[in-house]
């Protein structure tokens, strides 16, 4: 797979829309409620992510769960888990 080449106005403007929809802007955006209600996306905390894999978050290929190192949840790490959970929307969004 080759992604195209975005430009970073062109991602910024589509963060910012997303925000817009979602969040209405309000900080600190909501991103856990916002994956799980409104994309219906999975959130599942899984052991040793980041140890086997090198990563502390994946979306799976057709967007439908969100595996992220449960370490961020057990320490409840909500600011780094927020933005696992906002990276890998990010992938799908662009």
């Amino acid at each position: 797979m080759h992604a195209p080449y975005i430009s970073k106005r062109e991602i910024w403007k589509k963060a910012d829309d997303f925000r817009n929809k979602y969040s209405k802007n309000k900080c600190p955006v909501e991103i856990i409620d916002i994956a799980e209600i409104d994309l219906r996306i999975r959130i599942f905390p899984l052991p040793n992510l980041y140890t086997t894999t090198g990563s502390e978050a994946f979306i799976t290929s057709d967007f439908s769960m969100i595996y992220v190192e449960k370490t961020q949840y057990d320490h409840n790490n909500k600011n780094r888990l927020r933005f696992s959970v906002a990276h890998e929307i990010g992938h799908l969004i662009l």
